[in-house]
């Protein structure tokens, strides 16, 4: 560790007996991924553009199939059916996109932040809107105590239950718990409701916030 980081690295994991972090613009960058699905906006257009209005609508509300939902949500948009979105929707939140983050790794302060918790005992977990497990292979990133996403449990951030899951299985309330994420209007304001510290990773290590 740069002994530049150790201050902040101290301030971080003061009173915390567990850390959590986003994946997606978090855990490895995203934008600059999205370009490596151009084959799908080409092949797909349409549910493409429809997918970000049926994610911003679903926010902060329990469904018993997320999976369904955001079809359901897409199909209407674009008057194509359901059952052949959902099919779409799998293999693109399962696989096509998940690819696109083989030999990604986290931002340098969040990496220095991750092995201070690491010997420091502290157990450290993956809380994100869409199925994680695929992305952290593609990483090759492991250790993690707990991994939970969204589509499990049938609720987007900023619905809390998400953290309230990792730290059930984690055995720590959230009091104690650091969760980290790239954006205050969803990963913030999850971890306000759910009363957990929640640090942005723009602004790890004093980099200015992006």
């Amino acid at each position: 560790m740069s002994p530049s980081l150790a201050p902040w690295i101290d301030a971080e994991l003061a009173g915390v007996s567990a850390v959590c972090v986003d994946l997606d613009g978090t855990l490895a960058e995203a934008r600059w991924r999205q370009l490596r699905l151009w084959r799908e906006l080409l092949a797909a257009p349409r549910r493409v553009g429809a997918l970000g209005p049926t994610i911003r609508e679903s926010r902060g509300s329990r469904y018993n199939d997320m999976d369904a939902t955001l079809a359901v949500g897409v199909a209407f948009r674009t008057g194509d059916d359901a059952g052949e979105v959902r099919a779409w929707l799998d293999g693109l939140l399962r696989r096509r996109w998940p690819a696109a983050f083989a030999g990604a790794a986290p931002p340098a302060p969040l990496a220095s932040l991750l092995r201070a918790a690491d010997t420091r005992g502290l157990p450290r977990a993956v809380f994100s809107d869409h199925p994680a497990l695929e992305k952290l292979q593609q990483m090759g990133l492991g250790g993690w105590s707990a991994v939970v996403d969204g589509h499990a449990i049938g609720a987007l951030k900023p619905h809390p239950d998400g953290i309230y899951a990792v730290c059930a299985q984690l055995g720590v309330p959230p009091a104690q718990l650091l969760f980290i994420g790239d954006r205050a209007d969803t990963d913030g304001a999850a971890a306000a409701a759910a009363g957990c510290r929640f640090s942005l990773v723009h602004a790890l290590g004093g980099a200015p916030r992006g």
